[in-house]
């Protein structure tokens, strides 16, 4: 039997929706694209149906009022799937979560059982914790992308993350040009859908050795294991921090992450007391340093 797997937002071509509309069984999407979808439900009847299963990948990044909007739309969904007769198991999936039975039943609205087990391989993982301000002889940007050359010329595929896009164009630049001979690209919203999946490709195939990133890779694509992650500051909260981290020492291959501080105060209290940053629940999202 023929699973027919099938991508449908906003990227899928005109003409391929009405086939992946007959012909999927199996479906993957995003909020955005289902809260268009949700008012022609209609033409979805043979799909909505026979669902079974909706499996919410990445869990936790639903909190907040994105969370509250995400809550409200699988709510809706609910409703339509009851007029087609159709009760699916919702399953909610998050490795960075403190709280996982009180979020998914707030997230869904309906009672959810926990499974806390994590059977996935996992090796060890190094993090260094690097204040850039400690040496004034060459700026931020210059001690980020000469650490990431650095790692590159040692062989260590390395994903940095950025906190802009002007920002991440601008370290994928400097780390090319320390690292002649290796490819180094940079990663962001705003690139058309082929520029995406041809850089994803690329760094799953080991072509591409150092890429530059906003969170668009912190979560939700495959881009395989790394050996080493840099951190360019704090992410904002511990969640996206072991997310970011965790794009490093896929299966049992040790890896190395690095937290390179920014100026604000927030940075530099963490790289005073790392230990407050690396022991706090995954679940926390510290905006001023514990008293």
């Amino acid at each position: 039997m023929s699973l027919h797997p099938e991508i449908y937002d906003g990227d899928t071509p005109a003409q391929q929706r009405p086939r992946i509309r007959a012909q999927a069984r199996i479906l993957l999407t995003n909020p955005y694209a289902l809260h268009q979808y949700l008012p022609w439900h209609h033409k979805w009847e043979r799909f909505l149906r026979n669902l079974r299963f909706v499996v919410i990948d990445e869990a936790h990044h639903y909190r907040g009022v994105f969370g509250s909007h995400v809550a409200l739309l699988i709510r809706r969904l609910r409703r339509i799937l009851s007029r087609y007769g159709a009760k699916p198991q919702f399953i909610l999936a998050s490795a960075t979560i403190a709280n996982p039975e009180e979020h998914g039943e707030k997230l869904i609205g309906e009672p959810v059982a926990v499974v806390r087990e994590n059977g996935a391989p996992q090796g060890a993982k190094t993090f260094v914790f690097w204040n850039p301000f400690l040496d004034l002889s060459a700026s931020w940007t210059g001690q980020v992308s000469s650490l990431m050359a650095f790692l590159i010329e040692e062989g260590l595929q390395t994903l940095c993350f950025a906190t802009s896009r002007r920002l991440a164009e601008v370290l994928a630049a400097q780390a090319q040009a320390k690292a002649p001979g290796k490819r180094v690209m940079a990663y962001r919203a705003g690139y058309l859908p082929e520029e995406r999946r041809a850089i994803e490709r690329g760094i799953r195939a080991g072509e591409i050795r150092g890429v530059v990133s906003t969170t668009a890779l912190e979560l939700g694509v495959d881009i395989g294991g790394l050996d080493a992650v840099i951190l360019g500051g704090y992410p904002g909260s511990i969640i996206s921090l072991w997310q970011q981290a965790g794009r490093a020492g896929r299966g049992t291959k040790p890896a190395i992450v690095f937290v390179v501080g920014q100026g604000d105060p927030l940075d530099q209290y963490f790289l005073r007391h790392p230990q407050e940053l690396l022991t706090r629940p995954s679940g926390t999202c510290p905006h001023q340093p514990p008293k």
